[in-house]
């Protein structure tokens, strides 16, 4: 799947391209987060619209039939229709409320999405009523409907009756496996975390207001005390919300090796009690602390922790700034995990400005060598813990010649050398030429 954007805040132009693991980086205030948070807009925008219809043609030998086989390939051109629709209206239209912006601000941006056609897993969906229909991938990239009971005698218009289910459940198996589910870490989610109920008190207070005042115009009053809030920041605030009222998710992880890594990098576990979210620290397990007793860094895992505790096997994830409030070492294990994540089926995406991420990467990288497994188990890494380049790609932010505006460059990626960053290389030489002359300069 490509996507292409031009002129999106500082952006004049970018093309991403997503693997199993993809990394952006790039100088503040470069578009990084821009890119990631579009990309996921629009997809969630696709997952919900996109609809598909079955043809004239199919559709009255499924009712002759009752069971029908066709190539995907007979409706690329439809679903490549209604992808660019929904593109231009998501372009035109929601972009703003993704960023809770000013609509003026995003009239010269354009997108571009183009899909794999492919199906991507074999699927079987099932719709249970009347009728009752199976859909299923099977070989060849051919999709099989089936109607399995019997309604002949009972349905006088199979068009009115029958073809609006068989168009919904045709939709959502093809938006199953073009367009993953997906999940997204801001940059917010440690202050998300800790103010969620602070938040949402003070809007159920202006509430109260607008409900015991009928003298309000509400829509100046709401404008006057209420801000808008980015997609991402929203949907944060949500989930924060539901595990409070409902509790931690946990399901049997598909690697028990990857809950094990967070537990270690967080020193702990969270855990709800009477919409609480507490903590439980390893060296102590009869202590519970409260998320004000916490540091920085248990908060800013959090949602990732809980991420993993449930069926997100196979999913897109989003993860801006994986090393926010990390030390060095637990940053090291962050970017273990997030590899091992990786080779144990998840896609990645992550937004970093950490030289410690992607030098412990290009490590993983070079142990992917099979000369090097000595190196492998004698420093401690698990099979896991490598990582094929052909797994990888690789982006940063340039700035262009007018100095105003940045484009999205892909970096090369070795088996030998693994990343190069030049703006960190740039960076560190920079350091150490003036500690050098520090120490040396007489």
């Amino acid at each position: 799947m490509k996507f292409n954007i031009k002129n999106l805040g500082v952006i004049k132009e970018a093309e991403l391209e997503l693997n199993n693991l993809t990394i952006i980086t790039g100088d503040n205030n470069s578009g990084k987060t821009f890119i990631t948070e579009t990309y996921y807009g629009l997809i969630k925008e696709l997952k919900q619209n996109l609809k598909i219809k079955l043809s004239n043609n199919h559709f009255n030998t499924l009712i002759d039939k009752r069971n029908i086989t066709f190539p995907l390939n007979d409706y690329m051109e439809q679903i490549e229709t209604n992808i660019n629709k929904i593109v231009n209206s998501f372009q035109e239209k929601r972009l703003p409320t993704i960023f809770a912006s000013e609509d003026n601000h995003f009239i010269d941006c354009k997108l571009n999405l183009k899909i794999d056609p492919i199906l991507m897993m074999p699927k079987v969906i099932t719709l249970m009523g009347n009728p009752k229909i199976k859909i299923s991938s099977i070989e060849d990239q051919n999709i099989n409907i089936k109607l399995i009971n019997d309604f002949s005698e009972k349905e006088e218009n199979p068009e009115k009756d029958i073809l609006p289910p068989i168009n919904y459940i045709f939709s959502i198996f093809l938006k199953e496996n073009f367009f993953p589910r997906i999940e997204y870490l801001c940059a917010e989610r440690s202050s998300i975390l800790q103010f969620q109920i602070d938040i949402d008190g003070n809007r159920s207070e202006l509430v109260n207001n607008i409900q015991n005042n009928e003298k309000i115009n509400i829509n100046e009053y709401l404008s006057n005390n209420t801000g808008k809030f980015p997609l991402v920041i929203s949907e944060s605030l949500t989930s924060v919300r539901k595990i409070r009222n409902r509790g931690i998710t946990k399901i049997i992880p598909q690697n028990n090796d990857v809950i094990n890594n967070i537990e270690s990098i967080l020193g702990g576990t969270f855990e709800v009690i009477d919409k609480k979210i507490l903590f439980r620290p390893i060296i102590n397990s009869n202590l519970k602390l409260n998320l004000s007793e916490t540091s920085s860094s248990v908060c800013s895992l959090f949602e990732l922790s809980s991420y993993l505790l449930k069926d997100a096997y196979k999913e897109l994830i989003f993860i801006d700034e994986p090393e926010m409030n990390l030390h060095p070492k637990n940053q090291r294990k962050i970017a273990r995990l997030i590899v091992m994540m990786v080779n144990s089926g998840y896609q990645i995406v992550i937004s970093t400005h950490s030289d410690i991420i992607i030098r412990e990467i290009n490590t993983m990288i070079l142990l992917n060598y099979t000369d090097k497994k000595n190196i492998l188990k004698e420093e401690g890494y698990s099979d896991l813990e490598t990582l094929d380049i052909t797994r990888l790609n690789c982006y940063a932010t340039e700035k262009n010649k007018d100095h105003l505006t940045y484009s999205l460059k892909k970096i090369e990626v070795s088996q030998d050398e693994g990343i190069e960053i030049k703006s960190f290389d740039n960076t560190i030489e920079e350091m150490n030429r003036i500690q050098e002359r520090l120490i040396w300069e007489v």
